[in-house]
């Protein structure tokens, strides 16, 4: 007999996906999906989201094998439903012919070719590089899309603050009082997981979670005109973005594993963005500095970077620690952890 209420904690991109395939399972059962940004701000809303498989290869290794599958089932999912907010269109990696990391992208890329413009943006030097297939994602307007095919959800703009099991379930409560009741749970909480370990019983999954970390990441971003199509040009690890569906240009990011405040990396945001205008032919095609915003959020680093889904105790079931590959590791997820539930 199929449960009454499922309950998912959490508003990222796990939480979506895993509501998405809960309601595909559970056509009759009321889902609630409890989140918000007020207290603690996830990471999905803040994030360049480009999908890219950039030369990761199967067979070499359990992370990218991971990565490989989780890329080929969001192009599945991206060919069967034509999602709104995401852009089909590719990443140009780049590295200098004799600059010191150049066997390091040989090695994962190939030899490449020589490139001195891009989608007709000259470049300030002939670079080595090739193309990849790429999906530039808008959260928001990817998330407005996806909550419109639910038929079964309803979501609480609340911040989760107790859960307690009972014999039939578990009693959710949040910061205003209110309190829920589901039969089964979904713990979709990004870095905030860990506020949920009393819950985990299984050896693996509380061993996994114990050892993951917040790890904070900042970009820059700015509304600008561009004279191309969107794109994602890589020039060594610094990023040049331009999301085509709503007009912005990004560049980053940075990584630190420190996320007690969410204060931006700016002397490295500003050495990533001279290394752009540093590219450009003619660097006045980006928008000065002073309109530019940082953007800053803490993803959930998995142990050896690898994502974890699967049961946590009874009637009680995770997906986290997605990291830097959250829009491709959460169809995966999602997909394998509902398909697993009886």
């Amino acid at each position: 007999m199929n449960p009454k209420t499922l309950i998912i904690i959490g508003n990222g991109i796990a939480s979506w996906r895993v509501n998405a395939e809960l309601e595909k399972k559970f056509v009759d059962t009321k889902i609630i999906r409890i989140g918000t940004d007020e207290f603690a701000p996830g990471c999905s809303f803040r994030s360049t989201a480009v999908n890219c498989l950039r030369g990761t290869k199967k067979n070499i290794s359990r992370l990218g094998d991971l990565i490989v599958d989780s890329h080929l089932e969001f192009e599945s999912f991206y060919q069967e439903n034509a999602p709104h907010g995401v852009d089909k269109t590719y990443e140009w990696q780049l590295w200098d012919q004799n600059g010191e990391n150049r066997d390091k992208w040989e090695k994962r890329y190939g030899p490449g070719g020589e490139i001195d413009e891009v989608d007709g943006i000259k470049l300030s030097h002939k670079f080595q590089g090739c193309q990849s297939p790429a999906y530039l994602i808008n959260p928001e307007l990817f998330y407005r899309w996806q909550v419109q095919q639910f038929q079964n959800t309803e979501y609480l703009n609340e911040f989760v603050t107790e859960v307690n099991r009972k014999d039939s379930g578990f009693l959710v409560k949040t910061h205003n009082g209110l309190e829920v009741f589901g039969e089964k749970l979904f713990i979709c909480g990004g870095y905030l997981s860990h506020n949920f370990m009393d819950l985990v019983e299984d050896g693996l999954a509380k061993d996994y979670l114990q050892r993951c970390k917040p790890v904070r990441g900042s970009f820059m971003s700015s509304k600008a005109a561009w004279p191309g199509k969107g794109l994602s040009l890589a020039v060594g690890s610094s990023h040049l973005i331009f999301r085509e569906s709503d007009q912005t240009l990004m560049i980053g990011s940075t990584s630190e594993n420190n996320s007690a405040l969410q204060v931006p990396m700016q002397n490295e945001l500003e050495m990533i963005y001279q290394k752009i205008l540093g590219a450009l032919k003619d660097p006045r095609i980006l928008p000065p500095r002073e309109m530019w915003t940082i953007v800053n959020g803490v993803r959930h680093k998995g142990v050896k970077r690898e994502p974890f889904w699967g049961e946590l105790s009874p009637n009680c079931h995770g997906v986290f620690g997605l990291y830097k590959n959250a829009f491709s590791f959460s169809f995966l997820a999602a997909k394998k952890l509902v398909e697993a539930l009886s």
